[in-house]
């Protein structure tokens, strides 16, 4: 048996386990790593007589990974759940796999809605919904250096990178410089990443193509009007557009 994830005793079966595999990722993503080594190492030895999981919510929360155990129990193999106590072998308990597949999904698919919600709920509010964009800093790290009632969602400037990057908009607004040669003055004058270390010239030619700079935020497509303050104007972040 293959063995996935963590468990101890299955419905008090002596199993013999031949291998383990311990997943990080999600139940509910699809693409997972270790099951898709676990999906090989079943067509590699054709001894191994079936998988013993730890739940069942915790083999696949997406109808793929699911459709996938599914058929190996059509194949014959056995499809042990430890802490549930239930395994395919048993007919009856196969309706309540399904059953646990089922919500297991539907929770998964909740999840994203809700987490939709959230995100565009933020972006109406003008607050960015990932990660500070360089140049501003996140809510516990503005607090860190001194900012204090930091609003969650809004980006505060970094007061050493912020006007290094202002300074970097105004000077290939004129089109005398290349972003890669600019990186390079620009490095001179101290603009490094948050690792202390040079600046890729490609983060900064991201930097300059985006709007957020011009307090508006980017996201699938769509523009929203931030509540962050802005390192430069709109005529300045368009003049390096064209530049």
């Amino acid at each position: 048996f293959l063995i996935y994830k963590i468990s101890i005793r299955t419905n008090n079966k002596k199993l013999n386990i031949v291998k383990e595999f311990e997943e990080k990722q999600s139940a509910a993503k699809i693409g997972r790593v270790q099951f898709a080594k676990m999906m090989k190492e079943l067509q590699k030895d054709k001894n191994i007589r079936g998988i013993i999981f730890h739940t069942v919510d915790r083999s696949a929360r997406n109808p793929y990974d699911q459709s996938k155990l599914y058929q190996l129990k059509e194949s014959g193999y056995e499809l042990h759940f430890a802490h549930d106590g239930i395994d395919s072998t048993n007919h009856s308990a196969m309706s309540m796999i399904f059953i646990r597949w089922g919500i297991a999904s539907y929770f998964s698919e909740n999840l994203k809605v809700e987490t939709k919600k959230g995100i565009m709920g933020r972006l109406h509010e003008g607050k960015y919904p990932g990660r500070a964009p360089f140049g501003y800093f996140d809510k516990k790290e503005a607090e860190k250096i001194g900012y204090e009632n930091v609003e969650s969602g809004v980006k505060i400037v970094d007061p050493i990178r912020g006007p290094l990057i202002k300074k970097t908009f105004q000077l290939y607004s004129t089109g005398e410089y290349t972003v890669k040669n600019l990186n390079k003055i620009m490095g001179s004058m101290g603009l490094r990443n948050k690792a202390n270390k040079p600046l890729n010239w490609k983060m900064l030619y991201k930097v300059l193509r985006n709007p957020f700079y011009y307090g508006f935020i980017t996201h699938n497509g769509e523009l929203y009007k931030g509540i962050h303050k802005p390192l430069v104007d709109k005529s300045l972040f368009d003049k390096v557009q064209l530049a």
